[in-house]
């Protein structure tokens, strides 16, 4: 694209903050037909929990952003999304597979290979600058974020810091992301088979930067976008809810299987 990274960029290819929530429902059942096409199959963790994830996520691209002369157009360089995902395995491999992945730029989902609802409208409590440095974060900070599309809620949540942990707290698997790739057949409408179902998987490698992990209590509430859609999950259950940031450049893409 002709732009030059300035001195001193940040080498990754993408910065994410991330409020995260991981919670269980009542309808296991309308969870597993959302969320986990076949062959995919639903993963217990320690406590016998199916765990679902609601990630609220911002993101920017240095390479792109941070470069000589004027700075690009941040709609070019920045995006939000909106992940939901449940916990599973794929071919015995622990993963948590995005099943829906709302983005606040039809690109981004088309680069994905999404054809989801889009989100447009994305909003996410930021760190005020002249509290930036190591505490910019500390107990007792509140956090609030909430994802509409054309005015109606899709997903709304906070999180009120209670303790803070370094990187290793995070699940040994919180990076073993799947992502489900969908592409209808226009052309024969939305209920036959997609052209396109596959799950991947992103390959991170081990040289990336994480955050500290800001561990609190958290509370999560769907709409009634997508004609209720997730009210179908029933009563949901909060089990663990964190903040934290991480910088990272896709590795290999490794293709699991096919989805039915």
């Amino acid at each position: 694209m002709g732009m030059k990274p300035r001195e001193n960029c940040c080498p990754h290819a993408i910065i994410q903050n991330f409020i995260n929530f991981d919670f269980t429902v009542s309808n296991i059942e309308a969870a597993k037909k959302m969320f986990l096409p076949a062959p995919l199959e639903p993963r217990a963790d320690e406590d016998g929990d199916i765990i679902l994830t609601c990630g609220f996520v911002d993101s920017a691209f240095p390479p792109m952003r941070e470069v000589e002369g004027e700075t690009p157009d941040p709609n070019t360089t920045e995006f939000s999304e909106c992940a939901l995902g449940m916990s599973c395995t794929v071919n015995g491999k622990p993963n948590i597979m995005n099943t829906w992945i709302l983005l606040d730029h039809y690109a981004g989902a088309l680069r994905r290979g999404f054809n989801r609802s889009v989100i447009d409208n994305f909003s996410r409590t930021r760190n005020h600058p002249m509290l930036e440095g190591e505490e910019h974060i500390s107990i007792g900070s509140r956090m609030f974020a909430t994802c509409t599309n054309d005015g109606s809620l899709y997903a709304r949540a906070s999180l009120t810091v209670k303790e803070i942990h370094d990187a290793n707290w995070l699940d040994e698997h919180f990076f073993d992301w799947g992502q489900l790739r969908y592409l209808p057949d226009m052309a024969h409408g939305d209920d036959v088979k997609p052209l396109i179902q596959q799950a991947s998987l992103y390959h991170f490698p081990s040289k990336f930067e994480v955050s500290k992990v800001y561990v609190g209590d958290g509370k999560l509430e769907f709409g009634d976008t997508l004609y209720g859609l997730f009210q179908e999950l029933g009563e949901i259950k909060i089990k663990r809810a964190f903040f934290v940031t991480f910088a990272y450049t896709y590795g290999s893409e490794e293709f699991l299987c096919d989805a039915k």
